[in-house]
């Protein structure tokens, strides 16, 4: 675990921004999140209402596992709790199946401990498979399901 890194995600950073875009726009990726910032045109006023947001409670993270680029994570907080936070996703796909998304999101998890969040919140596609893996071997209890998306809880604190 020792080998894993954060690094923000700087939104005029162009070369953060093109692995950002291997990632996000890769089919395997993209099935799991659809309608969000689904094309090319959508990501770049993407990027441009985040390049203006100074103070959001939206935090958007590369991971760096041995000096790659593996994956990318965000944490979205909870305007009416400020204890609570949201947590989204993806490992680049050369990466997927060799355990590191496990490793990614329980590194992380430590972190997020040191913090005064006390809850983390993650929704999967049903279809998902791997993703419902990874939480459920950190710790995550799922607390419901409807058609098409798995709701996550985990306590912090």
């Amino acid at each position: 675990m020792e080998n894993f890194q954060y690094q923000h995600f700087d939104f005029t950073n162009k070369h953060q921004i093109q692995l950002f875009s291997d990632i996000w726009f890769n089919p395997e990726t993209r099935k799991y999140f659809p309608g969000f910032v689904d094309t090319k045109i959508a990501f770049e006023r993407y990027l441009q209402v985040m390049e203006n947001k100074q103070n959001i409670d939206r935090r958007d993270y590369f991971t760096i596992y041995q000096n790659h680029y593996i994956g990318w994570l965000n944490i979205t907080g909870h305007h009416s709790l400020k204890m609570s936070v949201e947590l989204m996703y993806a490992l680049h796909p050369h990466f997927r199946g060799r355990n590191l998304g496990n490793d990614m999101i329980r590194f992380f998890l430590e972190e997020l401990k040191k913090s005064t969040l006390q809850h983390v919140e993650a929704y999967v596609d049903i279809e998902n498979k791997a993703s419902q893996k990874i939480l459920t071997y950190n710790h995550f209890q799922q607390a419901y399901e409807d058609d098409v998306t798995f709701y996550f809880w985990k306590t912090l604190k």
